[in-house]
């Protein structure tokens, strides 16, 4: 004689809430990846100033070899306070076939803005 066991309602209850739980858990990242795109976004955007910040001179260290070249002062714009603060350069030896563009200051319609230094091919 063959015992029939009955359903258990348990597996019908479990998917109801692993379905829940999914469907939150793609709104929470649909949410936080619009949410982290935003931020990137405004990270990135220039920052636009009246005048440019007035250069303050520092004393350069020794350059260590004939290989290495300076990579020159930078300004980078604080959001919160919406200023630019400058940064020292440094030393840097290049990777091969690579010369360095010093940054600059731009003028645009909305102000002034800084213009990162990078790493061209030659």
């Amino acid at each position: 004689m063959v015992a029939i066991q009955p359903e258990s309602n348990t597996g019908a209850v479990e998917t109801g809430i692993v379905s829940k739980v999914g469907n939150n858990l793609k709104k929470i990242l649909v949410f936080g990846s619009f949410a982290g795109m935003g931020l990137f976004a405004t990270g990135c955007a220039t920052g636009y100033v009246e005048t440019e910040p007035a250069y303050v001179e520092y004393s350069r260290p020794a350059q260590p070899s004939q290989q290495h070249v300076w990579v020159g002062d930078n300004y980078q714009y604080n959001r919160h306070s919406r200023v630019y603060v400058q940064r020292n350069g440094y030393w840097s030896k290049p990777n091969r076939n690579k010369t360095y563009t010093q940054g600059h200051w731009q003028t645009g319609p909305n102000g002034h803005y800084w213009v990162n230094g990078r790493w061209d091919n030659r």
